[in-house]
């Protein structure tokens, strides 16, 4: 996988944070409050059974494609939190470019009036902004090299 494939994944998991955020946590409510998340499994038996302990095991086993937006969202935290604590102002860049913070994301169509708001609240050049928006990705990619969510090699 070249760098520009990790880039484009990493800005395609970033653009649809909030969406995925909302999935995780869905099925983690589901599997915490009704322990069958997935229904129909298992064998009914007369036995004791223990619906907490099934949807336990749904945590630490969740299917593929909620396992792959749960390292994803952990790498998009982590970068986040990492961002905010030592450089800020990229942090902010980051939040507010993809719309991190906000419920509903952003629309790419909205992409040149939100990256001229960040450049004036930031009082940054074009330049600097795309340089910090690519450390911005490089950090999520990082993170998410990390987690496993992204293998380069």
């Amino acid at each position: 996988m070249q760098m520009r494939d990790c880039y484009r994944a990493a800005e395609r998991f970033l653009y649809r944070y909030r969406r995925n955020k909302a999935q995780v946590a869905a099925y983690e409510e589901g599997c915490a409050y009704k322990a069958d998340c997935m229904g129909g499994e298992g064998v009914k038996t007369s036995g004791i059974s223990d619906p907490t302990a099934r949807g336990g095991m749904r945590l630490a086993e969740p299917p593929e494609d909620i396992k792959v937006l749960m390292d994803w969202t952990w790498a998009i935290e982590t970068a986040w939190a990492g961002l905010t604590h030592y450089e800020p102002q990229k942090a902010r860049l980051l939040e507010a470019y993809y719309g991190l913070s906000n419920m509903s994301g952003r629309k790419r169509e909205d992409s040149l009036k939100v990256r001229l708001r960040i450049m004036d609240e930031l009082h940054i050049s074009e330049k600097t902004f795309y340089n910090w928006r690519n450390d911005c990705v490089g950090a999520v990619i990082f993170a998410a090299i990390q987690k496993g969510a992204l293998k380069p090699y």
